[in-house]
């Protein structure tokens, strides 16, 4: 499948940009507005790609995506922005938006996004066949059971596991991403034994999966030993704990606790743990105030003026100049204010709090709901955006250092 959808009301841009990806081999449908392209998509046409403008005579570029998502969940919306719609297209990424095109078109850097959905289309293809060799090679039913829990539990599997495959055989794609795929399936089958109540090899499994300062389901597969333990393993399970533990101290330096006080004064009225808004603050700017991304997002928290007027009534703030999202004070009140309602949101975890800050809410709802499991792991492992399961990982990942070095009062431990 290499056609691909353009949505452009512009008859030059559009004739100009279906030249362009003729040259990368590529067909390409025009709508000259959004209720053709909407009609298209309705009627089952199916595209590798979508790039569409934001701002459509009739139905607008959101309405677009929103159609192309429902159409087919996997396809990548490339969204094209005038300089004055930035927001909107930010806007756009959390709904699902695969990336977005500043106009004038950059058509180097266009192509290479139409390169990469290629590519992540092939993969998806390669998934599907991939499945069923996966089952058979991991003898899923022999493992998992029939239950309802376990079988929620094999789909995650099954869904993140066929990425494994293709990522370790493609060495374009980077280590991390193959080394974060495996600890994955290999959680979610120790997860799956542990449900099936297999206590001795869901054990075996948790501790097979190596743990350290950078691995997300090392951890989790640490805190989940200790209630499989029994008195034989105890020294195993303290020995590994130890072992991440001196670790940490020895990289303590590179985990900072800078603007104790707005942190902790804004974390208490809200019932956050500081330490989680420290970990959120050193993975978006290194905790460098002046930080300010492409799209626009600015400070030690990279709030976007939208954002940031939707929150700071909440933050106790009567009016905002964007420079002020430069001020250390200013963006951890709204950033505190914004992941309050995070989790009021999403109470029962810290995963989809950090994922809604990366990818949007609505993403989480999705994925949450696709999960069905109150388990972080399995939830982290639907995360549909590479980009927000790493970010998630990252994130976590620092919560521990952070949780491990200090106290809830952002006293560094002795």
């Amino acid at each position: 499948m290499k056609r691909l959808l353009i949505v452009e009301d512009k008859e030059s841009l559009a004739l100009m940009l279906q030249e362009t990806v003729a040259s990368e081999g590529l067909e390409a449908d025009v709508a000259a507005n959004g209720s053709e392209a909407i009609n298209r998509l309705a009627a089952g046409r199916r595209y590798f790609a979508v790039l569409t403008d934001l701002r459509l005579p009739g139905a607008d570029g959101i309405a677009v995506l929103k159609q192309a998502r429902e159409n087919d969940p996997d396809c990548p919306v490339i969204v094209m922005t005038a300089f004055g719609t930035i927001e909107n297209a930010v806007e756009a990424m959390k709904l699902g938006a695969f990336d977005f095109v500043q106009k004038p078109i950059d058509v180097d850097h266009l192509l290479l996004l139409l390169r990469r959905c290629r590519e992540m289309r092939e993969l998806q293809y390669e998934n599907l066949l991939l499945k069923e060799e996966f089952q058979q090679r991991y003898r899923l039913p022999a493992i998992i059971g029939d239950s309802p829990k376990i079988v929620e539990v094999s789909s995650a599997i099954q869904r993140v596991a066929p990425g494994l495959h293709t990522v370790a055989e493609n060495p374009l794609l980077p280590t991390m991403l193959t080394d974060t795929s495996r600890a994955e399936v290999a959680y979610l089958r120790a997860f799956s034994l542990e449900q099936a109540g297999r206590r001795d090899e869901a054990f075996a499994a948790y501790l097979a999966i190596p743990d350290g300062i950078d691995s997300y389901y090392g951890w989790l597969a640490t805190e989940r030993l200790p209630k499989l333990n029994d008195t034989a393993n105890t020294v195993r399970v303290d020995d590994r704990i130890d072992d991440v533990n001196r670790a940490i101290a020895k990289v303590a330096d590179q985990y900072p606790a800078p603007y104790r006080q707005a942190i902790l004064s804004a974390a208490k009225a809200r019932r956050l743990d500081p330490r989680f808004i420290l970990a959120l603050i050193k993975q978006e700017s290194v905790f460098k105030p002046l930080a300010k991304s492409p799209a626009g997002a600015r400070g030690l928290l990279q709030l976007t003026m939208d954002a940031a007027q939707k929150y700071m009534a909440g933050a106790g703030l009567n009016s905002l100049r964007e420079n002020q999202l430069y001020q250390p004070d200013t963006s951890i009140a709204l950033g505190a204010e914004y992941l309050k309602q995070l989790t009021d949101m999403f109470p029962q975890m810290l995963e989809p709090v950090a994922a809604s800050y990366n990818g949007g809410e609505d993403n989480v709802v999705r994925w949450l709901e696709r999960s069905k499991q109150k388990d972080p792991g399995v939830f982290t492992a639907e995360i549909g955006f590479d980009e927000t399961k790493g970010y998630v990982q990252k994130v976590m990942s620092n919560y521990r250092v952070y949780r491990q070095l200090y106290t809830p009062d952002l006293i560094r431990k002795q």
